[in-house]
């Protein structure tokens, strides 16, 4: 299989241009306001942001109890809050159908190659973590049963990701590797890229063989059914 060096912008696939954008970073209450929501629906992490008891004066509020990772019953309760409880099974199937669908494409195509999945900013790099925590394992390790490499499993272990030391990351001798760029921690355009000028990244088979594929931050970072068929149209674009 031929590999090269992929990247992406963000893609206007989502059909949500009519969404307003709110920064729930600068808790921007009146924002939120003037576009008079009838439901506001948040999960655990949401609170962190936005801390203010005033929501629930805007509209009927409701927490979402379980981890994001489990994005199949955050759509069942959606749907059912919604009233759209007669779609729900239909919208899991399809993705479910996808899934299996590139699981056994990728079979044929990788093999038992490994693969592993970093999110690169000024800050450092983290590398993602195995079939049952974050972005991006459900959907790699699990949904697809693509291999990660031992990394994932040794340094991430139950967590979401684990900071890769350059210690660890001239280790990091995987077949595949998904990069993408978070620049908030920029203070000047293009300083979370300059760790591709490092000798150690420079070094790593992947980079060599150019099975490096850079994707959409908002994409991968993210967690849905639209993310998540996204993610696995990414794959099948670079490794089949």
């Amino acid at each position: 299989m031929q590999c090269a060096h992929y990247r992406w912008g963000r893609q206007d696939y989502l059909g949500l241009h009519d969404v307003p954008v709110i920064d729930i970073e600068q808790e921007d209450i009146d924002e939120l306001a003037r576009h008079k929501p009838d439901l506001i629906m948040m999960d655990r992490g949401f609170r962190r942001w936005m801390s203010d008891d005033g929501l629930g004066r805007l509209a009927p509020t409701y927490e979402f109890p379980h981890a994001s990772e489990d994005w199949r019953m955050t759509l069942r309760k959606s749907a059912d809050l919604l009233g759209r409880k007669d779609r729900v099974q239909d919208v899991i199937s399809q993705y479910e159908y996808k899934a299996s669908e590139a699981r056994r494409l990728l079979k044929r195509s990788v093999h038992a190659q490994t693969v592993a999945c970093l999110r690169i900013s000024a800050l450092g790099i983290s590398l993602y973590s195995g079939p049952y925590h974050g972005y991006t394992g459900p959907i790699l390790y699990g949904d697809l049963g693509l291999t990660p490499h031992p990394l994932v499993q040794q340094l991430s272990r139950d967590a979401q990701n684990a900071i890769l030391s350059r210690k660890y990351l001239k280790l990091l001798d995987v077949d595949h590797l998904f990069i993408t760029f978070d620049k908030r921690h920029s203070s000047w355009e293009g300083e979370e890229r300059c760790l591709l000028d490092a000798p150690e990244w420079r070094s790593l088979p992947a980079v060599r063989s150019g099975c490096v594929y850079e994707v959409d931050f908002l994409t991968w970072m993210n967690y849905g059914v639209i993310s998540h068929g996204k993610k696995i149209e990414d794959v099948l674009r670079v490794l089949t």
